[in-house]
């Protein structure tokens, strides 16, 4: 199965798929044989959807079939093989919690959720797999942090990464780090080898990384267009695990696999978490 050698693809609600009248209808989501991507109906030779950005094809498909009582979406890559199967209503995989979303969070949680969130995560896969990456993609409660991440995933904080994006002269940059570790900016800057360097606010988040949750940034500078700097910690992992664009699904990969094909900067980008230190949480994920 391509582009996924360390676990199964995800299938959600396939095992769990209740008995009832009516069967679900199915759509697909794959290369079109005229140039871009095509979104239809099994036993269909009409588009629902259809455009060279793949994520809007997904995004609209997902629109028509969420219109029907039971509906399944197939998510193929460019080589056709599928590679996410979503179904409608949604239901949580056999052996999956569903998200858990604190009542007074619920309000202040930003970020998309439903359609987006299945779009953020298959560009994150696709482009896992163009590059040549076996990965696995894991479902777990709603985490707002990489601390969260990793109790969610019952795992060392160090085993997950997160990607912290930072405000320079020039544009944007991304530090990756351990989630157990807290940046430290005066590094950064060193390795950066520039003056000036800041957290980049939620509003600007939100703005330029559009499509992926508040702190759910996967670590692939080539997929954000922006230089990438990781931490040598982070390398000492034989696998790591990161958020694949939403807060209830991470990806787990090889470190040399992650970066073999990325240009990152290795360089010291740390220093002790909050707890460790004793400083206020939330400024970081």
């Amino acid at each position: 199965m391509a582009g996924c050698t360390l676990g199964v693809t995800r299938r959600e609600g396939v095992a769990d798929m209740p008995p009832g009248k009516g069967k679900r209808k199915v759509y697909t989501v794959g290369p079109d044989p005229k140039g871009g991507w095509r979104g239809e109906a099994r036993g269909s030779t009409r588009a629902v959807a259809k455009g060279d950005n793949k994520a809007e094809v997904v995004k609209r498909t997902i629109e028509v079939a969420k219109k029907q009582p039971k509906a399944q979406v197939r998510i193929k890559g460019k080589n056709g093989r599928i590679q996410e199967e979503r179904t409608y209503p949604r239901l949580i995989a056999r052996g999956a919690s569903p998200p858990n979303i604190h009542p007074a969070r619920r309000r202040t949680k930003r970020g998309p959720t439903g359609i987006e969130g299945v779009v953020a995560t298959s560009l994150v896969t696709d482009r896992l797999t163009e590059l040549g990456v076996p990965y696995e993609v894991i479902l777990h409660e709603q985490a707002y942090t990489s601390i969260d991440e990793a109790l969610a995933l019952g795992i060392s904080a160090d085993e997950v990464v997160k990607t912290i994006v930072l405000d320079t002269a020039s544009g944007h940059a991304l530090a990756v780090i351990p989630g157990s570790r807290r940046l430290d900016i005066s590094a950064a800057e060193m390795a950066l080898g520039t003056k000036h360097v800041r957290l980049a606010t939620e509003e600007e988040i939100e703005k330029d990384f559009s499509g992926y949750e508040l702190g759910a940034l996967p670590p692939l500078g080539s997929l954000h267009g922006a230089p990438t700097y990781v931490d040598p910690e982070v390398m000492q992992h034989d696998t790591v695990v990161f958020a694949a664009g939403t807060q209830t699904e991470s990806v787990k990969v090889r470190t040399e696999d992650l970066f073999r094909n990325e240009p990152v900067t290795t360089a010291p980008l740390t220093r002790l978490s909050a707890d460790d230190e004793g400083l206020p949480n939330g400024t970081e994920r």
